[in-house]
């Protein structure tokens, strides 16, 4: 299965009539291309480069590439042999990363957003996810709020990673330490990346 790779895509092509072949002397038959080389991810092009020139006779077939042109050659056919630039298309898959990257990073926002919503409007029950100073993973709850206090009760045990949390994630676990914080150490352990999800 190819993933990526580089092709050759002729992008502009023109039949000058008045033209005639350096090879068959037929006037009219011989094609000017102008090719650019693209990269390809999935066959989704993404980036062109390396522009060039090829001339082909659809009489006699002689095909030239812009490295095989003498200089009388590309000076008497200069108007089509012109650099021009690539079509939209050639750097589509540009595109396409820049606005899965933004989209990405909008979710991540979004999700950031959400999460501190649900410590700023807390409630009895919630539970939070965080990274332990041993570098596990573990929950704890709200047990109960006042004012701007919060009582917390941890979990009993740790994952020693986050897709296992919830093998862990069960009430009778909910049974360790209870700590009291004050509202804003619950933001401040956001913040800093120690809380990373907090469930509704």
């Amino acid at each position: 299965m190819v993933i990526f790779g580089i092709h050759r895509h002729p992008y502009r092509s023109i039949l000058p009539p008045e033209f005639s072949c350096p090879n068959c002397r037929e006037k009219g038959q011989t094609v000017f291309n102008q090719i650019s080389r693209v990269f390809h991810i999935f066959y989704l092009p993404v980036l062109a480069f390396g522009h060039g020139h090829e001339s082909l006779c659809n009489y006699c077939k002689l095909n030239l590439k812009s490295s095989e042109m003498d200089r009388e050659f590309k000076t008497n056919n200069r108007a089509y042999l012109k650099s021009n630039i690539p079509p939209i298309w050639h750097f589509s898959g540009l595109l396409f990363m820049a606005l899965f990257i933004l989209s990405a990073k909008l979710y991540g926002m979004k999700k950031q957003n959400d999460i501190r919503e649900r410590i700023v409007h807390l409630e009895e029950g919630r539970i939070f996810d965080y990274k332990t100073k041993l570098a596990s993973y573990s929950t704890f709850k709200v047990a109960k709020i006042e004012g701007d206090s919060v009582e917390l009760i941890y979990n009993l045990y740790d994952a020693g990673r986050k897709a296992d949390l919830h093998l862990v994630k069960v009430d009778k676990n909910y049974a360790g330490e209870r700590r009291k914080v004050h509202r804003d150490q619950l933001l401040q352990w956001f913040d800093k990346g120690t809380v990373f999800h907090v469930h509704w």
